[in-house]
């Protein structure tokens, strides 16, 4: 998912604290950004959904499970990886 400030796909990763921060909660799960600007969808799931904007992602092992479409602001199309957490 995410190693040394490089986006990986296919493959399980452990992110540490403060790896990434919440953007917002939609619908769908939590989306979230990296120190180098990357946007990812973590699936809805207990741990996230209650976190706040601005927040760190709490630790735990995430896998890539494909790509999420959603329209931004500006109404463009914008696709980013919608990753799960796995615990």
């Amino acid at each position: 998912i995410y190693s040394h400030g490089e986006l990986n796909k296919n493959c399980i990763q452990y992110m540490e604290n403060g790896e990434f921060k919440v953007l917002q909660q939609i619908s769908d799960g939590t989306l979230i950004t990296t120190s180098r600007g990357y946007t990812l969808l973590v699936e809805k799931n207990p741990k996230d959904s209650e976190l706040v904007d601005g927040v760190p992602l709490k630790a735990g092992y995430f896998d890539t499970v494909g790509t999420y479409n959603y329209q931004n602001v500006f109404g463009s199309i914008k696709t980013i990886y919608r990753i799960r957490r796995m615990f």
